[in-house]
Parts: structure tokens; sequence; C-alpha cells
């Protein structure tokens, strides 16, 4: 059986909140200005499906430009991401840690996007290994998402920045439901404002990503953990996701502009 035949077999078998992990954009988004370089030079080390992800589609040309400037080196890379080796580009140093947990943050931003959501421009926040964008569910408030990798070696509770929303990203299913499970006290904040979660389930050669919302719902005996499916971005829209805030500058009409933008491009082509 060929990698299509097997993917064709895997894609029937999807629950509704999952989805087949493609190194594309359907969903594309158009770029600021600067926006490739700003986010390169924030990131350090990258790769294009990183950057893809990220930028909801990138600019081969402009990305050309950078590596005969000599912004961007470029690398072989090995054993990152499932994958023996890829080329890496980076700004000063090559970071392989750093390259692998944007590549795991980054299919999140991927998933979200094919799932309808509207991401913004991404950001490095400070000097962590987090990521931000903004999104809106309902075309009138603005929720700031926070992008977190979380590893089995948490060892303390995970805050958001404030005004911020969390998108826990998990490098496996089971990841997930142990740290959830196990250790729910270290994502109690999180829950009670309402987050996303996003896993990687390994099948053979391809991945599979999952999203839930992780919340609570009010019982007799008080409140409990509930996981809504994220199957599409209609699933949100009845989310009391707490952080959400009313912009001040016209910041859902930008967002919306740079998708619609983006597909009466595809539909003249």
């Amino acid at each position: 059986m060929t990698k299509k035949e097997r993917q064709e077999k895997l894609q029937s078998k999807l629950a509704t909140n999952e989805l087949l992990y493609q190194n594309r954009q359907s969903i594309k988004r158009v770029k600021g200005v600067n926006e490739l370089t700003d986010l390169v030079n924030q990131l350090g080390s990258v790769n294009r499906e990183i950057l893809g992800n990220l930028l909801g589609g990138v600019n081969q040309h402009a990305l050309k430009s950078l590596l005969k400037s000599k912004v961007l080196k470029s690398k072989r890379a090995y054993g990152i991401g499932g994958r023996r080796v890829f080329n890496a580009l980076y700004v000063n140093e090559l970071n392989t840690d750093l390259l692998a947990n944007w590549l795991l943050l980054s299919k999140s931003a991927w998933f979200l996007r094919e799932k309808g959501l509207r991401l913004g421009q991404f950001k490095r926040i400070n000097d962590y290994s987090d990521l931000e964008s903004a999104v809106s569910f309902d075309d009138k408030t603005i929720n700031q998402l926070q992008f977190k990798a979380v590893t089995d070696e948490l060892t303390e509770k995970v805050i958001a920045k404030p005004n911020h929303t969390l998108v826990l990203v998990f490098s496996s299913l089971e990841l997930m439901a142990n740290m959830i499970n196990k250790h729910n006290n270290f994502f109690t904040s999180a829950i009670l404002d309402g987050c996303l979660t996003i896993s990687v389930r390994q099948v053979e050669d391809s991945e599979v990503l999952t999203g839930y919302v992780l919340g609570t719902q009010q019982q007799d005996d008080g409140e409990t953990l509930k996981l809504t499916n994220i199957d599409d971005s209609n699933e949100l829209h009845n989310i009391n996701f707490k952080n959400g805030y009313e912009p001040v500058e016209n910041i859902i009409s930008q967002i919306n502009w740079e998708y619609d933008e983006a597909l009466k491009r595809k539909l003249k082509q």
C-alpha cells in the first residue's frame, strides 16, 4: 500500500475534531510587508514549513531574498519533528530545541486555520518559547491566543500572559491525557478561563492533529472538567472564553481583510 493509499484510508476514519496533517495550507492569508522578516528575526531558528504554518503561506520570493542577502543562513538539521533531515534556516546560530518547539506550535496554528479560525500575525512572547496571535471567535471581541508546548517535564502551574487565552500543545494524545488527568492542578487557571488543547498522534508515517476546548461545566456538586471537540470555528462561537475583549482599534476588520483578500486572489487565478 502506498503512502497516499494509507493516508486516504486513515482520512476516512478520522473523528470530526481531527485533521490529517499536511505540509501545505488550503486556507491562506495576506501577509504584512515586513511580517516574514520580523518573524524570522524573532524566532531565530525556523524552516519553510514553520513559516508557512505560522504565516498562512510563505512568499517564496521574499524567503529567497532573505537567503540571498545573507540575513538567513541554511543548515541541514537531523532528527527533528519525526523527520530524518530537513533544511533549517537561522539568523545567528541554529537552536534545534527551539526549532522543534516552533515546529510543534506551528502545526497547531495550521490546525486552527484549517478548522476555520482566522489567526492574525504571530509574534514571539518576549524571550520565551511561546507564541501569540489574535483571533476573533464572534467577530465582536478579540482573544489573544498564547501557544505553549507542554512536556512531561512540566513542574509548575501554567499561567497565561494577562488577557491571553492559552493554546496548550502536546506532542501526543497520551501525554495530554496524562497531564490533564494526573496534573490538572498545573492548568487550573487555564481551565477556568477556557483554553484550547491540540495534540499530535503518530499513525505510521503520518500525523493526525486533535483539538479540544478545555473548560468547566456546572454540576450539583460544583464545577467539573469539560472537553468540547473543535469540529470547526462554529463550535467555538458559544464558548465563553473569559479573556476576550473589545479591541480599541479595528483589529477584527484587518484580520478578516487578510483572509478575504487572499480568497479573492485565489478565485481570480
